[in-house]
């Protein structure tokens, strides 16, 4: 058990818990959110994190998967994601899903015949 390790290592008490979660908590402590009782945070980078915190208690949801955010569909038979759904706003706007929307459109237009984005899909590839 890595926290109880930590912790007899360090004396302090330690716990662990998703980033995006984390986040929130430490943005409702000192950052951002500080004196907020309600607050939701939401993370971008490969994917899409979220973090939320009513009533000064995180709220994680069943299996600890209430805040993430990012498997939301936003559009019905949209984008497939890393999930196996297909219109996660995480398809759309994670640094993962953008690049794999500039590949497809990149693409799209070096079939339909344009010279400057066959050259594209090269360097993408």
């Amino acid at each position: 058990d890595v926290c109880k390790t930590l912790a007899d290592l360090t004396g302090f008490p330690v716990r662990a818990g998703n980033d995006a979660t984390v986040a929130a908590v430490g943005e409702s402590w000192k950052g951002g959110g500080q004196g907020c009782k309600n607050m939701v945070m939401v993370t971008l980078g490969t994917g899409v994190g979220g973090g939320i915190i009513i009533g000064g208690k995180v709220i994680s949801g069943f299996n600890y998967a209430g805040a993430e955010l990012g498997h939301i569909v936003i559009e019905v038979n949209g984008a497939q994601c890393s999930c196996g759904r297909k219109g996660c706003w995480e398809a759309y706007s994670s640094a993962t899903g953008l690049v794999n929307i500039t590949k497809d459109r990149v693409a799209e237009a070096a079939a339909a015949g344009q010279e400057d984005e066959r050259r594209q899909v090269d360097v993408l590839s």
